[in-house]
């Protein structure tokens, strides 16, 4: 994976965060299927 490919991940989680936030949460559970981490517990919230 290239730099830019991981930092557009990184990305993805942390849009993913802020997509529960606005109650978007069926998007944002989708994202977070491929996160690697878990820092904000979206996972454990999205039944994951």
């Amino acid at each position: 994976m290239s730099e830019i490919e991981a930092g557009n991940e990184k990305a993805a989680c942390i849009y993913a965060y802020q997509l529960y936030r606005d109650n978007k949460k069926e998007e944002a559970c989708k994202i977070m299927e491929s996160c690697p981490d878990d820092k904000d517990n979206l996972k454990k919230a999205c039944g994951m």
